[in-house]
């Protein structure tokens, strides 16, 4: 049994071919594929960061303006704690905080300047 003749390449410097490939077309090579391209690439991405901040600052603050606080000295807070108007107590460091039962003055700190 004698093998079928081989075609004859289109150009000697070619290399061979798989059967089934389409023949390349002519022109210049084609160039490596990149990834995939982002729309807007890095300053959408800022932009887009810059508003989530935005938004996100926004919301906090709307929802932390109705918590007031104001600062006293630790004989007066050790006052109501001793009236028992302190409902709640935080403690970080040397830091105290704590939420009253009811509203009491804030006592004036004597620095009239």
């Amino acid at each position: 049994m004698s093998e079928p003749p081989v075609p004859p390449r289109q150009d000697p410097g070619q290399p061979w071919r798989a059967e089934g490939r389409p023949p390349e077309k002519p022109g210049p090579p084609n160039k490596p594929q990149r990834g995939p391209n982002v729309p807007g690439g890095w300053p959408r991405l800022l932009l887009t960061m810059l508003l989530v901040f935005l938004v996100t600052d926004l919301l906090l603050s709307l929802f932390n303006a109705g918590a007031s606080s104001s600062k006293v000295p630790y004989t007066e807070f050790t006052k109501q704690v001793a009236a028992n108007n302190v409902k709640d107590v935080y403690s970080k460091g040397d830091a105290i905080q704590g939420d009253l039962k009811e509203k009491a003055p804030v006592p004036d700190d004597g620095d009239d300047t």
